[in-house]
């Protein structure tokens, strides 16, 4: 746990720590109902390319033997269930560019969303999300083609329009298959992910 403040501002990871400093100058604004970016029972569906940059070693609470890029594509549904918080699903297709030939892999998340601070014309959020993901080979190398999977982090919402919104953000991603964090069958990996999103709402 000693170098984990080091790993974290490392390898572009301080994004996540320069990200959350957004809190401050949204949370000065003052709160009205009518400024709200969502309604509760409104839905949202999100489009969002992403690119990853691994972290070896320790990160958090979590060791991450895996140094793999990737990058891919997801789809996104919420229902907002309050007017700051929603639940929802998520699918990814990763493309890992392993050392020999790339892998791909699917990844089926349960995700969670809330907007910390609003303004009419962006809105502060933090996503949590967790759920499983298949690979053609093992991720990373010496793992396994099965492996469970966790993130969080920040992100912005900007609208574009009444329906239409664009969002980006970063988020620390760990992927393991739960063998044991020192186990041979298991490096695990941690990286950041960077990306961006178009969604749409009713």
């Amino acid at each position: 746990m000693k170098n984990t403040y080091l790993i974290l501002l490392s390898r572009g990871s301080s994004s996540l720590l320069f990200g959350s400093l957004f809190v401050l100058p949204f949370s000065s604004c003052s709160h009205r109902a009518d400024s709200n970016l969502h309604k509760k029972n409104e839905r949202v569906v999100n489009v969002r390319a992403f690119g990853a940059s691994p972290l070896v070693g320790d990160a958090l609470l979590w060791r991450g033997g895996g140094d793999i890029p990737n990058y891919g594509i997801g789809v996104e549904g919420y229902k907002f269930v309050t007017d700051r918080l929603a639940l929802g699903a998520g699918l990814t297709v990763r493309n890992y560019n392993d050392s020999g030939s790339d892998a791909r892999a699917v990844e089926i998340e349960g995700r969670m969303r809330y907007y910390v601070a609003e303004t009419e014309k962006a809105g502060l959020f933090l996503d949590l999300n967790g759920g499983g993901m298949w690979a053609q080979d093992p991720i990373p190398e010496r793992g396994s083609e099965w492996n469970y999977t966790f993130a969080f982090g920040p992100g912005i919402e900007v609208p574009l329009s009444k329906n239409k919104s664009l969002l980006f953000g970063a988020e620390f991603h760990h992927l393991s298959n739960a063998d044991g964090s020192y186990s041979r069958r298991n490096p695990s990996q941690n990286e950041i992910l960077y990306w961006v999103s178009h969604s749409w709402k009713w």
